[in-house]
């Protein structure tokens, strides 16, 4: 494949964000990099795709491309988006992302750089479309993800997904031998469940990939204010509590890569998980008694419960642990 970058922007019902997100990539400073721009719309039920194509081709002077997606969900967006990549660099920018003009062109230099970089984030800057609630900074994908620009392999072991980069080669070699993600966005009205961009991190981690954050990756991340509402909020961090289960599966594996993953492992995981969680939540509970209620103390306290009560859902742990043995098979630990 050619070397460059490929923008996915994997959107639903869009409408009222695409414009400026696709303004902000007509005006990058890419010189002579090769860059085009893939849309995915994920089967919206408004005229994201109507409008999309219209600011493209008002906007827009390189190549790009338009598609609709009608499998629900983020990840089947973006595997699309995948397939139909040119260049040897994936940045995702979310639909509510405003890419500063050397985004590209600074992204491109540091993975070229590094052959050992398997993820790359930089820094989110929010903006409010209403004045930002207390815990307004909490979980949204903003903020430094490092102390300093560097490996963060061992400090946080992850980038979120907005203006992540990836190497094409890698993310179609794997989804080649069968990997998938065992999370994906999944919206609900009291759990919205994620992390699939830190699984993926996790991922590369145990290929031998370095995460890696540079504060010259910089970016706005326009927050409407139906995202600023409290049971957003609260739906977010019982997701945490979900998702956590998958998760700490990867982080039981890179703190010991030669540990064998077998039926003793996975019963020990289970057992583990369930007892620590039942443990922080007595300790969350006994604190709450004794201390003035926040409401970011109380969604701590949900995101405990949420973590208990899929340690309760045998089937679902079931499903998890089968799907982790696969993908370690696969990454070949």
């Amino acid at each position: 494949m050619d070397k460059g970058i490929s923008v996915i922007i994997a959107c639903y019902n869009s409408s009222l964000l695409l414009r400026e997100t696709i303004e902000c990539i007509a005006l990058q400073n890419h010189d002579n990099i090769n860059v085009e721009l893939i849309i995915v719309d994920n089967a919206s039920d408004d005229n994201t795709y109507e409008l999309a194509l219209k600011y493209c081709k008002e906007l827009l002077n390189i190549t790009y491309r338009v598609e609709q997606q009608n499998v629900k969900g983020k990840n089947a967006a973006l595997s699309l988006g995948y397939r139909l990549c040119r260049y040897s660099y994936v940045l995702i920018c979310d639909d509510d992302n405003r890419l500063e003009p050397n985004y590209v062109k600074t992204a491109f230099a540091i993975m070229e750089a590094n052959v050992s970089i398997g993820a790359l984030g930089g820094i989110g800057y929010p903006i409010f479309e209403e004045p930002a609630p207390s815990w307004g900074k909490y979980g949204f994908a903003c903020g430094a993800q490092g102390k300093e620009s560097g490996d963060i392999t061992q400090e946080q072991g992850w980038v979120y997904g907005a203006g992540s980069v990836y190497r094409l080669e890698v993310i179609l070699e794997l989804n080649k031998q069968g990997f998938q993600t065992i999370l994906g966005t999944r919206r609900g009205q009291k759990v919205d469940v994620s992390g699939e961009d830190v699984e993926f991190c996790y991922a590369l981690i145990l290929l031998g990939y370095k995460i890696w954050y540079d504060e010259r990756l910089k970016f706005k991340h326009y927050m409407p204010a139906k995202r600023m509402q409290i049971g957003k909020f609260l739906s977010l961090r019982r997701g945490d509590g979900v998702q956590s289960f998958a998760l700490g599966l990867y982080q039981r594996v890179m703190l010991c890569p030669s540990r064998k993953v077998n039926a003793i492992f996975l019963f020990k995981y289970w057992f583990r998980f369930f007892v620590w969680n039942h443990l922080c939540l007595f300790k969350v509970s006994f604190h709450s008694l004794l201390e003035s209620s926040t409401i970011v103390r109380y969604a701590m306290k949900q995101q405990v419960i949420y973590a208990c009560k899929t340690s309760w859902n045998i089937l679902y742990c079931y499903s998890v642990l089968r799907k982790f043995v696969r993908n370690i098979n696969i990454l070949k630990i």
